[in-house]
């Protein structure tokens, strides 16, 4: 295993971060006394179905940000599936969000924010597609496959599960 420079360092700490910042997002929202996901109501518990498909929307991204992270920072090519899969993810998610603000013209800070993660999850793209990470984490042709197929399944969860 060759030794990891500070550019894909970077791209395992955000997808890290990514997969961290959810799980904190989701623990206080659990212990929030405000959360109406489950109810307890005669002896019976009642699931809102719209908050259980947002649970799993972010438990997936949960376990594949804090996966795919740990596996980027180790060098593991299943590593750079999860990563790739999740930056591209993300990436749609802002530009979206980028295009829904300039539709509505709001160009405050809100706007600036987008634009700058946009910029980090765009640099953390490019280092993992460079010639040297992608040498490093040993993608060929056979590896591209799978990380299509991992993203329209996690695509499929994000907008088909609302």
């Amino acid at each position: 295993m060759q030794k990891l420079g500070w550019k894909e360092k970077y791209a395992g700490i955000l997808v890290l971060s990514i997969g961290i910042l959810f799980l904190l997002l989701q623990v206080i929202d659990l212990s929030s006394t405000k959360s109406s996901a489950y109810k307890v109501q005669e002896s019976a518990i009642l699931v809102n179905k719209a908050e259980l498909y947002a649970h799993v929307r972010a438990l997936v991204t949960i376990v594949t940000g804090i996966l795919g992270g740990y596996l980027l920072l180790k060098g593991r090519t299943a590593g750079w599936i999860l990563g790739v899969t999740l930056l591209i993810l993300f990436l749609v998610f802002a530009i979206a969000g980028l295009v829904q603000l300039g539709l509505m013209r709001i160009f405050g800070i809100s706007f600036i924010a987008i634009v700058f993660g946009v910029a980090l999850l765009l640099l953390a793209l490019l280092f993992l597609f460079a010639r040297p990470a992608r040498e490093k984490y040993k993608v060929g042709r056979n590896t591209y496959l799978p990380t299509l197929v991992f993203l329209l399944i996690i695509a499929a969860i994000y907008f088909f599960l609302q």
